[in-house]
């Protein structure tokens, strides 16, 4: 059977790679009872999915996984008795039954929401405001990841300043998530005038290519 859990990473977890991360996964899987299916061939391993994997340091708190275990249990039962297993830094927000055959989650994420908070009190929101104005005008930004060049624009698909009336503004963002064109929040910052020092990044949402609005 075939599990997708939804679940956040925050805290102190938000500083490790996808592998340990998925080793904590396993760990965590066996010490709650349960039995995973393996891959085929002379390498068998733990059939295991994450979706788009968080960058070091961006919290997430609708991150997606799949699970493949041996039995028939709920996804009630599995959330509750993995929950108790888990760090803290990861929490199960939901579990639900995937049919076996359908698309790799990976390959059905599109899009990503993000929302960046700064450290300090930007002081002049006018100049904020202008800046993304200026950005989204921009038909090409041209900028280079692993010694390749490449047009940022076309990945932002949203971006725009939300006043929370609690805190010091938010800027929100959703980028492109496919695995040949992904956006990087740090990067629309630096576009932006920021330097890493001055913010965090928390992905709010993985899209899928059913979901896009």
């Amino acid at each position: 059977m075939r599990i997708r859990i939804t679940f956040s990473k925050s805290g102190m977890l938000i500083f490790i790679g996808t592998l340990d991360l998925q080793t904590i996964w396993e760990r965590s899987i066996r010490r709650a009872g349960f039995q995973m299916q393996y891959s085929l061939g002379f390498h068998p391993q733990p059939r295991i999915q994450i979706a788009n994997p968080l960058p070091l340091g961006y919290s997430g708190s609708q991150e997606m996984i799949d699970i493949w275990l041996l039995g028939d249990i709920s996804p009630d039962q599995l959330k509750n008795r993995l929950s108790s297993q888990l760090p803290e830094g990861l929490a199960i927000e939901q579990c639900v039954l995937v049919n076996q055959d359908a698309p790799s989650s990976v390959k059905q994420v599109i899009a990503s929401d993000y929302r960046v908070l700064f450290f300090e009190e930007i002081p002049d929101l006018k100049s904020l405001e202008k800046r993304i104005f200026v950005l989204l005008k921009k038909t090409r930004i041209i900028r280079e990841r692993r010694g390749r060049s490449y047009d940022l624009r076309p990945l932002i698909h949203k971006l725009y300043l939300f006043p929370n009336e609690k805190s010091w503004p938010e800027i929100h963002m959703r980028l492109s998530s496919s695995p040949s064109a992904t956006g990087r929040p740090d990067e629309v910052m630096f576009e932006l005038g920021y330097k890493i020092t001055d913010f965090s990044v928390e992905r709010c949402r993985l899209i899928l290519e059913e979901e896009i609005e």
